[in-house]
């Protein structure tokens, strides 16, 4: 069963990206073929987190008047390593956001898309068939008034939502995560900490000790196909 799962975030860099990236790393490299779509409607931060050329993975109008199944989905793809795939979903007059979901969903077993900060047609569309919306939030003051006022907008719905707290460190409020939580009524999905020593480190940064309980354990919450066994990384 194909799981399309989209992360979103409030305005103020919070982590959107490198929590969908890790998501997706995480599924394929247990198994699960995973296609990555960048629908971040303001840079290619997809691209640039996993050294990709810019423009290289996106879908082209052209192609969006041919139908956007499987076949073509796939073609516009770049793989990334073994089991994930990467496509760019630029703002493109014609580019129906339940067209292109229901064409991801039958060319890969999970799809995670990242959302980015703003709400636009297409993000809304996206968010409004996907089966989870995860919500980014750093649990500081200004990420949980960003947090807050981003999800009383109501902009981004989905069949479920939940959060995932990043970067938790000392500068964090204490019981920010519960409070955001149960104001919203979302659960908390996964904690993610901050080490800005293994985020300087090379990529891949899924796989840093750190941050790799984290995103496996958010993985199997979002995906039935995820195996429920520990972590055999190093």
């Amino acid at each position: 069963m194909s799981r399309l799962l989209a992360v979103a975030s409030a305005k103020g860099s919070p982590g959107c990206t490198f929590v969908a990236v890790g998501l997706a790393a995480c599924l394929a490299e247990r198994g699960v073929t995973t296609l990555l779509i960048d629908a971040d409607a303001e840079e290619q931060g997809t691209a640039a987190y996993l050294d990709l050329p810019i423009g290289a993975a996106t879908l082209k109008l052209a192609s969006t008047r041919l139908g956007l199944d499987a076949a073509v989905i796939r073609e516009a793809c770049v793989p990334v390593r073994q089991r994930l795939s990467c496509v760019r979903a630029p703002e493109l007059e014609g580019l129906e956001g339940a067209e292109l979901a229901a064409g991801a969903r039958s060319a890969a077993e999970a799809v995670v898309v990242d959302l980015g900060h703003r709400a636009g047609r297409l993000q809304r569309d996206l968010a409004g068939v996907s089966d989870w919306l995860v919500w980014v939030v750093v649990p500081d003051r200004l990420g949980l008034e960003r947090a807050d006022r981003a999800l009383a907008r109501g902009e981004l719905r989905a069949a479920s939502g939940g959060v995932v707290l990043n970067r938790l460190g000392s500068g964090c409020l204490k019981g920010a995560g519960s409070l955001i939580a149960e104001r919203h009524r979302l659960p908390i999905l996964a904690r993610i900490p901050d080490d800005r020593r293994a985020a300087a480190s090379a990529r891949p940064l899924h796989s840093r000790r750190p941050f790799r309980q984290g995103l496996e354990e958010l993985a199997r919450c979002l995906h039935p196909a995820f195996p429920r066994v520990r972590s055999a990384w190093p």
